[in-house]
């Protein structure tokens, strides 16, 4: 993996941060290529290459996105198992290579935390894009101070970087134990990777709402370092 630097990306992420209200918002915004360097082939090769045409199953998908369990799913059918003779889907799988990805993903955007033993069942597909946008603007919306000025640039942006029509979209489930989306001071967060297999790309869209109050457990360059993304 290799993350790739967008001036659009991190002048919108900084937009947002800076106008955050009563909160600190730590936004990731964060496009990258899914070339492997040579440690990713050493890793792969060592972990996963064994297993390589092996799919694994996903999470079920959240119940809070309140969607019928097959009518809205039709554009991520590749990444489902369906039988020909009836209309029995089974659970949603990810290829080892592209569970690969995410968790270099989250290893390289949270090197506090490990997410080198993750799982398939730690993520989740979601079946839309409309999903995201709905969700990103819900939260966004209440904690950006006049979010509907940098709103239509955000997605506009978002869709000539890495084309979502296209996309597989996966979010990483939090446990609440072991995660940055389970610490203390986080009152809530989403996270979702945008997957095209076509540009072999993936663009990480993430954010977590830490207190105010949090913050006076974190250091002043830690503060910095968030203002600053």
């Amino acid at each position: 993996m290799k993350f790739l630097e967008v001036t659009s990306l991190e002048s919108l992420s900084s937009t947002i941060t800076t106008n955050s209200i009563d909160c600190i918002l730590d936004i990731k915004l964060e496009p990258y290529s899914c070339k492997m360097v040579q440690s990713d082939k050493k890793h792969w090769k060592k972990e996963y290459e064994s297993n390589s045409k092996q799919r694994q199953a996903l999470s079920p998908q959240e119940e809070e996105l309140g969607l019928s369990p097959v009518g809205r799913r039709l554009r991520h059918l590749s990444e489902s198992s369906r039988t020909d003779d009836c209309d029995i889907y089974l659970a949603d799988s990810i290829s080892p290579r592209t569970l690969f990805d995410l968790i270099a993903v989250l290893n390289s955007t949270f090197p506090d935390y490990d997410f080198t033993d993750r799982k398939s069942a730690d993520f989740a597909l979601v079946p839309v894009f409309e999903t995201v946008q709905q969700k990103v603007d819900e939260k966004l919306s209440s904690a950006v101070f006049n979010y509907g000025a940098v709103k239509n640039d955000l997605w506009s942006t978002i869709k000539t970087e890495i084309k979502p029509d296209e996309c597989t979209i996966y979010t990483f489930k939090a446990d609440y134990t072991s995660d940055p989306f389970s610490e203390d001071g986080c009152f809530w967060y989403f996270n979702y990777f945008l997957h095209n297999k076509n540009l072999n790309r993936l663009l990480f869209l993430s954010c977590r709402a830490l207190s105010a109050s949090h913050s006076a457990d974190v250091s002043h360059e830690q503060l910095w370092d968030l203002e600053e993304e």
